[in-house]
């Protein structure tokens, strides 16, 4: 058998294994050159291929497919595929990495230039009123301070007061004075009704802020529905008003780590990032006007309900006889790990730097966490929804509470568990 016996005028080649390797050579699919990467089907063909002494010549040339006529009109006429020109594809790949390209900058370049904006704002001198200089405000102040704001103040405590004007504060004597040159108002109260006090007082803030389109930033902790109702009224005043209670503690506050729950437009939580920046790590915006107190009550209904259920497991492993810092590691490195235990442990001595180690002084006191679950009990009874849990925990601290102990932090709640020789 001969290789031009099979298609073609090449040169004959004697020996049975060529004949084979040219029969092989015509396996081959249709390529542009024979010496082209054949289909992955036809792998074993491509081996045999290798040795063949036709490879590199070109192949003849098969007429292109024809397509099935859509209709009777299209018979007789020519419906030979004509296949995209060489490198068509290549170029609309190109064009559209091109333009993908060019996209992906544009989006980078918007980025960078939102970001620029943001740290120059941050580091931007503001003047900033803010009231209310408790456990709280008066860490979140001096924040504000460092970050080299211009700040007047006012708290009801002359002491309060005097200690952040030794940090580079002013003072005024009352909330109108405070807000009276300000780009921005912090409310930092321990109730709705002081809020309302500091808003619409005869020395308020509205009386100094009307028609001057001041940010209004109330980070007190109070329902859902008294936040809509100052939102309103702030607006009728001619400012704007969020929401932006706070979670992180007396720790969070001195380091500025703190956690903003911001409620309001989109446009109101990028004019006030700037400013909780200074105090904050965790800006983040919870939605419309109050949804940022409805975050923190939650948060809160959490906080008092595990801090409850670490002092009922702290003075149970006490009573059984286990070290309770041996327990405390325990609870901090396994599924009983939270919050209330491995950074606010109830139980003296096992976190260093919580307030059980100091008497209970200072920190997130039990009357303050006593009024956050009333607040969502009362929000759970508007919105029909049970808080089993919730409930209870309430009536832990309101039993605190009345044995006088309100001022004491609200982890002093395991004094309820404690025998009374260990208290």
């Amino acid at each position: 058998m001969k290789c031009g016996d099979v298609g073609g005028p090449w040169v004959s080649v004697k020996g049975w294994r060529c004949e084979r390797l040219s029969f092989a050579c015509f396996s081959l699919p249709l390529q542009r050159k024979v010496g082209a990467a054949p289909h992955r089907g036809n792998a074993r063909a491509a081996r045999r291929h290798r040795g063949c002494p036709h490879r590199g010549q070109q192949t003849p040339a098969t007429p292109a497919p024809r397509r099935r006529y859509r209709d009777a009109s299209e018979q007789g006429k020519d419906t030979t595929a004509t296949p995209a020109p060489r490198g068509a594809n290549a170029d609309a790949r190109a064009k559209g990495a091109t333009h993908n390209g060019n996209a992906c900058a544009a989006k980078a370049q918007r980025e960078c230039q939102r970001r620029k904006k943001q740290t120059d704002l941050e580091t931007q001198q503001m003047k900033i009123g803010f009231i209310g200089l408790g456990n709280m405000g008066a860490p979140m102040a001096h924040n504000l301070v460092k970050a080299g704001h211009a700040l007047t103040a006012y708290d009801v405590s002359a002491e309060a007061m005097q200690t952040l004007a030794a940090a580079g504060a002013k003072t005024a004597p009352s909330p109108k004075a405070a807000a009276q040159d300000a780009d921005f108002v912090i409310t930092m109260l321990p109730a709705a009704a002081h809020v309302k006090a500091v808003l619409t007082g005869e020395e308020g803030i509205f009386a100094a802020t009307a028609k001057k389109n001041v940010t209004i930033i109330d980070s007190s902790t109070i329902d859902p529905a008294s936040v809509k109702a100052f939102a309103e009224l702030a607006n009728q005043n001619g400012n704007a008003f969020v929401d932006a209670p706070v979670s992180g503690g007396t720790g969070g506050a001195a380091a500025g780590t703190l956690t903003f729950m911001v409620g309001g437009s989109k446009e109101a939580y990028e004019h006030v990032k700037p400013v909780l920046s200074a105090m904050g790590k965790n800006i983040v915006h919870c939605g419309d006007t109050s949804t940022g107190q409805v975050a923190k009550i939650c948060n809160n209904l959490v906080l008092g309900i595990t801090m409850a259920g670490v002092s009922e497991a702290m003075a149970l492993g006490e009573a059984l006889g286990i070290d309770p810092a041996v327990l405390g590691g325990i609870i901090n490195t396994s599924t009983g790990r939270c919050w209330s235990s491995d950074t606010y442990n109830p139980f003296p001595g096992v976190i260093e730097m919580a307030p059980s180690t100091r008497g209970y002084t200072g920190g997130f006191g039990t009357d303050l966490m006593l009024k956050d679950l009333g607040l969502a009990t009362d929000a759970a009874k508007h919105a029909r929804q049970p808080v089993y849990l919730g409930a209870l925990a309430q009536q832990l601290y309101q039993t605190m509470s009345t044995k006088g102990a309100g001022r004491l932090d609200f982890s002093a709640v395991i004094k309820l568990y404690r025998k009374e020789g260990n208290t």
